[in-house]
């Protein structure tokens, strides 16, 4: 590519740019002031480079507006696998070897990423949470004898969603079970 045209090619990217969604990608050619020869065989690309940039630009729109879910008093429903993990607790909370309690709990690991709004009332206690994967389960101590072949399995919970708020919630966002059932 000879340099006037790699000159003409450069302006009418930039030109593309300053003037993206005010004008059409006809206009744009003819603003390039390109020999008509050219403006065929630049049609094309053309259009496929705005086509390209236009799609890339509604997949950010839809990816950075996705739908975060709330906190209590709202009740959400996940689905991801249920696992059972120990953690050290009292007294200093780093490892269960060294003589710290062991604190074991269930945990939804989720299959993809979540986020939760930032709650308007409570802002210190819950605040937003994004690329949220592992979620603590709070249940009824009842549950983990009659749902224990559950650990391992693909499951649905529901319930309401809160902030991590003391030395025993391990994940920034808990979830206080409502239902659990095992997904076909």
């Amino acid at each position: 590519m000879s340099s006037g045209k790699r000159i003409f090619a450069v302006t009418c990217v930039s030109k593309m740019f300053d003037l993206f969604g005010k004008v059409s990608w006809r206009s744009i050619l003819k603003d390039c002031v390109a020999p008509r020869s050219m403006r065929r065989k630049l049609l094309p690309i053309l259009g496929s480079v705005i086509f390209f940039f236009y799609s890339t630009a509604c997949a950010g729109l839809l990816l950075s507006k996705e739908s975060c879910l709330a906190y209590e008093p709202s009740v959400v429903q996940l689905t991801g696998t249920l696992i059972r993990q120990t953690f050290p607790v009292p007294p200093n909370y780093q490892s269960v070897n060294q003589g710290d309690a062991p604190e074991t709990g269930w945990y939804i690991q989720l299959a993809h990423p979540i986020c939760v709004d930032e709650d308007k009332h409570e802002p210190d206690l819950n605040p937003a949470q994004k690329s949220v994967q592992k979620i603590q389960l709070v249940v009824d101590p009842s549950v983990y004898k009659t749902q224990k072949y559950l650990v391992g399995k693909l499951v649905t919970v529901s319930g309401t969603l809160f902030g991590a708020h003391t030395g025993h919630h391990h994940t920034p966002v808990l979830l206080t079970v409502k239902s659990l059932v095992k997904t076909e």
